[in-house]
């Protein structure tokens, strides 16, 4: 007969129903256990639901308010403001004047400085290149968000100049005979000379250059046969370094009608506008006509960004505003008061201001803001953060944020 171990002893009845009592009780717990997780789970669900719910509600009640006040957050007092002009670039504004351009932060704080001297700047922007240049002059300077990156001296007087993401500046210039476009680069090396003749094409009266730089588009005055119309000529161009006239060269025609301006939206998507239309483009080499509107009422102002492009319509007692995507269908319309005589596109934001009236409009319709600032307004535009917004007046710069 086998030793039994000194550890080990023989389990009685009694103590077996003791372990099935033992393991039902785990059971229990466990049980137990899984409940309270599926209660916290649940707890938790509503929680977010509840926290999504507030957060919907809130965004809703501050989306479709329509605010009347401002309230200055902070202020910044510049010198010369009321000699400068001011132009929303990056995340900041271009100051510029007869003596030179710089761009400021949301702060004031001054990021780059570039002195010069001309008789009357203009200032043109893409989303990541500025340009100044010296109208019916012959220097232009190329900036980035980090400044100077090219200059530019004309062989004739410049009148318009538009550039491209790349800082390709494309200038329409006076001749004796007449008018020429060129495109240059940064080092001042031309691209692409195309002179205009009267007889043929006519007068250049807006021109754009497309964001990538390879494709323009110019609207051109022309008389035929004593009756005025416009031709759009879209140029494209093999590349930066080809130099020739140009590649490739369409024409769309426009009997009777007036179109003074054009533009590019995003890629190789571009518009005309006429007296009392709106025409939208696609391609550069083979331009298709994806959309055309006809108004009504007069175009009174015309603003884009690479997404949409706003028209202000007037008639003698109203105006109204109007918003289009790059398919041409529209977005929003919404009736105005007051007459602006500056309008703006920001992020799908309309912007209306003159003199201390101001006006915005969401793309949905919503009027965010209706109301007066304390001083003429020079510049707005809006900044990061819940009915944030930069003005630019008589005083300075102003962050500010709407309210009731």
């Amino acid at each position: 007969m086998p030793k039994r171990g000194k550890n080990l002893r023989v389990v009685q009845d009694d103590e077996v129903l003791d372990l099935d009592k033992y393991w039902e009780t785990e059971k229990n717990i466990d049980e137990q256990i899984n409940a309270y997780r599926r209660k916290r789970r649940r707890m938790l669900i509503l929680g977010i639901v509840a926290i999504l719910v507030i957060i919907t509600a809130t965004y809703l009640v501050v989306h479709f308010q329509t605010y009347t006040k401002i309230k200055t957050v902070q202020e910044v007092e510049t010198s010369d403001v009321t000699e400068s002009g001011y132009q929303q670039f990056a995340a900041g504004v271009l100051r510029y004047s007869k003596d030179g351009i710089s761009l400021l932060n949301k702060s004031g704080d001054v990021i780059f400085n570039q002195p010069y001297q001309m008789r009357n700047p203009i200032v043109t922007v893409s989303e990541s290149a500025a340009a100044v240049a010296d109208k019916e002059g012959n220097e232009a300077y190329i900036f980035n968000k980090e400044g100077l990156i090219g200059e530019v001296k004309t062989s004739a007087p410049i009148e318009k100049v538009t550039v491209s993401e790349q800082g390709i500046l494309c200038a329409l210039l006076k001749g004796d005979t007449a008018p020429s476009i060129i495109c240059y680069d940064t080092k001042g090396t031309v691209l692409v000379e195309h002179k205009s003749t009267l007889a043929t094409t006519g007068y250049p009266v807006d021109a754009r250059i497309s964001e990538d730089g390879k494709g323009m588009i110019v609207s051109y005055l022309h008389i035929k046969e004593k009756q005025v119309e416009s031709k759009i000529g879209y140029y494209s161009f093999a590349g930066e370094n080809d130099k020739s006239d140009k590649v490739g060269i369409k024409e769309v025609v426009y009997e009777g009608e007036l179109v003074p301006t054009v533009g590019f939206l995003r890629g190789d998507i571009s518009f005309h506008v006429g007296e009392k239309s709106l025409s939208i483009y696609r391609g550069i080499t083979e331009p298709t006509e994806v959309s055309k509107v006809n108004f009504d009422l007069e175009i009174s102002s015309v603003a884009s960004d690479s997404k949409y492009i706003a028209v202000l319509l007037k008639d003698k007692t109203q105006y109204e505003v109007r918003l289009f995507g790059a398919n041409g269908k529209e977005k929003m319309r919404s009736q105005v008061k007051n007459v602006y005589s500056h309008m703006k596109v920001v992020d799908g934001q309309v912007i209306l201001y003159d003199g201390t009236n101001i006006c915005i409009v969401l793309k949905d319709g919503v009027e965010r803001f209706v109301g007066e600032a304390d001083k003429p307004i020079l510049e707005v535009y809006p900044l990061w953060g819940v009915n944030k917004y930069a003005i630019i007046n008589s005083s300075g710069m102003e962050t500010v944020r709407l309210t009731k």
